[in-house]
Formats: C-alpha cells, sequence, structure tokens
C-alpha cells in the first residue's frame, strides 16, 4: 500500500510536466518495483534491508504473507 500523500505527490509532480493519471500510477508502480527488488537483493546478500524513514513518501507496510 502507497500512502495517498505520495500518490497525489506523484500526480501532481506528472501533471505540471504534461502526463496523465495512468503515468503517476506508473511511476509509483515502478517506485514500489524499486523497493522491493532492492530489498529482496539485500536479503539475497544476508544484509538488512534499510528502514524506511517514517517521512518518506512511500513509507507504507507490506503485509506478510496470510498465516
Amino acid at each position: 500500500m502507497v500512502e495517498s500523500s505520495a500518490v497525489q505527490m506523484c500526480a501532481g509532480k506528472v501533471a505540471a510536466v504534461g502526463g496523465d493519471a495512468r503515468t503517476a500510477l506508473d511511476v509509483c508502480r515502478r517506485a514500489v518495483e524499486t523497493v522491493e527488488s532492492e530489498s529482496r537483493r539485500q536479503l539475497k546478500l544476508g544484509m538488512s534491508p534499510p528502514p524506511v524513514p517514517h517521512t518518506h513518501p512511500f513509507n507504507s507496510p507490506f503485509p506478510g504473507p496470510p498465516g
């Protein structure tokens, strides 16, 4: 889940350069994929992923597997 304020910020920046909602959502999707990929890479190397500061616009809990 991405915080609504992060989506709004992204939408505003994309709108400023002439993009549309699909472009803004694609930017958000790619940002989440980047964070997930980096976390997987660090876990594979035996490193702990760096914590995401609470003030980071893409800070959101990723639900774990059902259990």
